[in-house]
């Protein structure tokens, strides 16, 4: 029996391995739970046997699964070591960029994927600067920054938009909430209570008032709920969630570990959840450059 392996799937399957979960290796990966689950699957019916164990809340090898791990994590390294082989016959990039990013990008997206890309190009440094659209979009315009990363599709004149990141604004709830008992989440039920809003000109906020417009009519916040929390950033927010403060619209992949863990639930509110986009902005003369090149292509959706 002659088995072929494919070099995307075996990371997957490391990374599920070596995190114990499918969440957090999703996270890690830049890819949805399910796109996850799929590769690991296939991998498992290519094979013929079960590479892991599901049945606890830890996902652990298999037998078979522990020897491809151990020949996964060769293979693995033997193409990073061949890949690192080649770029030394190359010129390394060189040289600083400065990124401008909006809060939950600079937060929860850009971190560790500047961290890998700095590890391929260990001669580049690069700065991150949490800011405002306008101000980011008022940065590149003046030189001060070479690239941003913001919530929303930009429409400037000398600026260039390519997508960068794509995610889901979803309703949740702290385990034990009141609502987190319910099948359904209904709009009026939201009268009645506490909603912690992100501040006033955020995307994650604009994007919720669109859909909060649509079932209330001319909706203010302070109208319409009987309590509200107005704060400035994710972490902040899932930190009043866990103090019991109330239940807030946040981006699905700054809580994929809560809810994996089970300390926040999703709310089945109708028109959640909301697709929402985040973009790469840069001049030309950035992009034609062969840093600017190397870091806007990385940074791009990758095909699964």
């Amino acid at each position: 029996m002659r088995f072929r392996f494919d070099l995307h799937q075996l990371n997957i399957f490391c990374a599920v391995v070596e995190l114990q979960s499918f969440s957090r290796a999703a996270r890690k990966l830049y890819l949805s739970q399910p796109t996850v689950s799929d590769h690991v699957k296939n991998l498992e019916e290519s094979l013929g046997t079960e590479l892991l164990d599901r049945r606890e809340r830890k996902v652990r090898p298999t037998r078979a699964g522990l020897v491809l791990y151990e020949y996964a994590r060769k293979i693995l390294a033997l193409s990073r070591e061949s890949e690192g082989a080649l770029a030394e016959l190359l010129k390394p990039l060189q040289g600083e960029i400065q990124i401008g990013s909006s809060p939950y990008l600079g937060e929860y997206v850009l971190p560790e994927k500047i961290a890998e890309f700095q590890k391929v190009h260990p001669e580049v440094k690069i700065s991150l600067k949490i800011a405002k659209v306008k101000e980011i979009i008022k940065q590149l315009e003046a030189g001060k920054l070479q690239l941003g990363a913001v919530g929303q599709k930009v429409d400037h004149p000398r600026l260039k938009t390519r997508l960068f990141f794509e995610d889901r604004i979803i309703l949740a709830a702290p385990a034990g909430h009141p609502l987190s008992r319910r099948k359904i989440v209904s709009f009026p039920m939201l009268r009645e209570t506490r909603i912690i809003l992100r501040e006033e000109g955020s995307q994650t906020r604009q994007t919720v008032e669109r859909l909060l417009a649509g079932k209330f009519k001319s909706y203010q916040a302070n109208e319409i709920f009987k309590n509200t929390i107005e704060i400035g950033s994710c972490s902040a927010v899932k930190e009043a969630m866990r103090k019991g403060l109330g239940i807030a619209f946040l981006p699905e992949y700054s809580i994929q570990e809560e809810l994996q863990s089970g300390d926040f639930q999703v709310l089945n509110l109708a028109g959640t959840p909301i697709p929402r986009s985040s973009y790469l902005v840069y001049s030309s003369a950035f992009a034609e450059s062969p840093l600017g090149k190397a870091l806007i292509s990385y940074l791009s959706p990758k095909k699964v």
